[in-house]
């Protein structure tokens, strides 16, 4: 691999490279990574290829490449394409799908574990003096006024 253009962009935390490569077959994205991050000395993580190129009958190949300094530059300035992001929500939807069914199941499991303790214990719950759910029944009403009684006015003033 030689390194034909190099530009340090500092401003986005990345080198902007075109480097020639001469080999017998098209070099795959993942191979091309994993070469110029040993070159540049950084993890396969923080290189994106722009460009394999090459010409009809020729071995060598052109290729465009930005290493990052850091992953999370990486995320912040390259874009997504919309065939990627398709992907991923489908994958989201997928996943959160999987989640509900594990919830449900799970909620299907607790009912039923439920439903075998309250047939193992005959006893049936004790009930409330009726006193005490009047005065329950009473202060759960917020939207009624208050009984109050009138007191008459004295004349004679």
């Amino acid at each position: 691999m030689e390194i034909l253009k190099q530009f340090d962009n500092r401003l986005l935390n990345r080198i902007e490279a075109v480097a020639t490569l001469e080999v017998d077959v098209t070099p795959s994205k993942e191979d091309v990574k994993k070469q110029v991050s040993e070159k540049f000395k950084k993890p396969v993580e923080n290189v994106v290829v722009e460009s394999i190129k090459g010409k009809f009958g020729s071995h060598k190949f052109t290729i465009e490449v930005k290493v990052y300094d850091d992953v999370e530059s990486l995320v912040k300035y390259e874009t997504v394409s919309q065939k990627e992001r398709k992907k991923k929500l489908e994958e989201e939807k997928k996943a959160a799908e999987e989640a509900k069914k594990k919830r449900e199941e799970a909620a299907k499991a607790d009912a039923a574990s439920s439903e075998e303790v309250g047939k193992s214990e005959e006893t049936a719950p004790e009930e409330e003096p009726q006193e005490d759910k009047k005065e329950v029944e009473e202060a759960s009403k917020p939207d009624e006024e208050p009984k109050t009684e009138e007191i008459p006015k004295e004349e004679g003033n």
